[in-house]
Order: structure tokens, then C-alpha cells, then sequence
């Protein structure tokens, strides 16, 4: 039996699809069907959204030493300390 979704070969019997979850139901049991239009799915995406955290994240921290540094610099540390927190949640992404 095939998934409807991503019409990977499962097991007779099975009730969801062993390579991304969805529920089998007994219509779909027997051929598999076209894959959706959407966009295939690219794995280099989560790397390529860590490797951007890393460097913005980077360049906030710079700002944010920059700005603890120059004596009264208290906004340009405040926009550093921002642009590294945006380029950490980027990385967990």
C-alpha cells in the first residue's frame, strides 16, 4: 500500500505512513497517487537558516561590544544585544 501523500510504499496493514505520518485510510491502500505540487522539500534549508543566526547573531554581538565599549554608547549596545537575540532565534529555527 502507498501513501496519499508522499507516496512512499508502507507495509499491508499499516495505518500510517512510515516515512511522514499520515494516516492510511483504505481507499488510498491499494495505488499509489501523484505527489503534490508543492515544492520539494530542500534539508539544506535548517543549515542554511543556522548559518545566517550564526553570522547575524555574530555581527550583533560585535555591535553590542562596540557599543559597551565606546562610553556612553548605551543605544548602540541596545541594538547590538537586539540583532544578536534575532540572529539566535534564527539558529533554533
Amino acid at each position: 500500500m502507498f501513501c496519499p501523500k508522499c507516496g512512499t510504499e508502507n507495509e499491508e496493514g499499516a495505518q500510517f505512513c512510515k516515512n511522514c505520518g499520515t494516516k492510511i485510510d483504505s481507499a488510498a491502500r491499494s495505488a499509489p497517487t501523484q505527489q503534490s505540487s508543492k515544492e520539494p522539500v530542500d534539508e539544506k534549508k535548517p543549515e542554511k537558516n543556522r548559518t545566517k543566526g550564526l553570522i547575524i547573531s555574530l555581527i550583533g554581538m560585535l555591535i553590542l561590544i562596540f557599543g559597551i565599549l565606546s562610553h556612553g554608547g548605551f543605544i548602540i549596545a541596545l541594538i547590538g544585544g537586539v540583532i544578536a537575540i534575532i540572529g539566535f532565534s534564527l539558529m533554533k529555527k
